[in-house]
């Protein structure tokens, strides 16, 4: 990752044609995403607390994963991210090829 990041900004550096446009205001965006994401997270350990068997505690942090998730590309679809545009439609066409 480190690697990928340090070839990205010598490629960036040379050429400035190649450099993504607006990548401040996608940061802005997807890091509101990730922090409502954590609260959610935080939120559902005070409202779900897992204990029980192994089983119950898995399902239940299973849960808390899946609602993280969809709370984020909700919100990150509603401040109109194209990434989260691309994978709510890649989502939405596997279900309905099965139907």
């Amino acid at each position: 990752s480190i690697f990928q990041l340090i070839i990205l900004c010598v490629i960036y550096c040379n050429d400035k044609r190649l450099m993504p446009r607006n990548m401040i205001t996608f940061l802005v965006k997807s890091s509101f995403c990730a922090l409502l994401m954590v609260v959610v997270i935080i939120g559902l350990n005070k409202v779900l607390p897992s204990h029980g068997s192994k089983i119950t505690e898995l399902s239940i942090i299973a849960i808390k994963g899946v609602v993280a998730v969809i709370v984020y590309f909700v919100v990150a679809f509603a401040m109109k991210l194209p990434e989260a545009r691309i994978w709510i439609d890649k989502y939405l066409s596997r279900l309905t090829k099965k139907s």
